[in-house]
């Protein structure tokens, strides 16, 4: 008989982190260019780190979750979970009837909406709109 004890299963979990590291260490460069090179490759594993643990930290286990979460450590900001700037998303993720994927589909699509609302806020303001509408001579 086979029996996995703590230690095979610990060791399985690192291969299984250091794979996905890898992975997202090659995807992520190809998406944020510029933030990537800012980090460097020491920095950029770090943040795929930490992503990692605070995915954890909101329930979200599989690899392409992660992935996702750490993707939005980009987009939204690398502690959009605990950011002020960012604390629409805190609800969202403490939704315990919600799946993570479920959960990470409305902070994208909340994101998406706020992106949408702040361009044509600038917009407006750009062209000198107080949200009253002019007339033509």
């Amino acid at each position: 008989m086979f029996v996995v004890r703590q230690g095979h299963f610990d060791a399985f979990a690192e291969s299984y982190n250091e794979t996905f590291e890898d992975r997202m260490a090659r995807h992520l460069p190809i998406k944020f260019p510029a933030q990537c090179d800012e980090l460097g490759e020491q920095g950029l594993r770090r943040r795929i780190r930490d992503g990692v643990e605070r995915a954890k930290r909101h329930k979200i286990q599989s690899q392409t979750d992660v992935a996702r979460f750490i993707r939005f450590m980009f987009t939204l900001g690398p502690d959009f979970d605990t950011a002020r700037k960012t604390n629409w998303v805190r609800p969202i993720l403490a939704d315990s009837d919600a799946s993570a994927g479920q959960r990470l589909d409305r902070i994208r699509a909340e994101a998406r909406e706020r992106r949408r609302a702040d361009r044509q806020k600038k917009i407006a303001k750009q062209e000198g709109h107080t949200g009253a509408r002019k007339e033509w001579p």
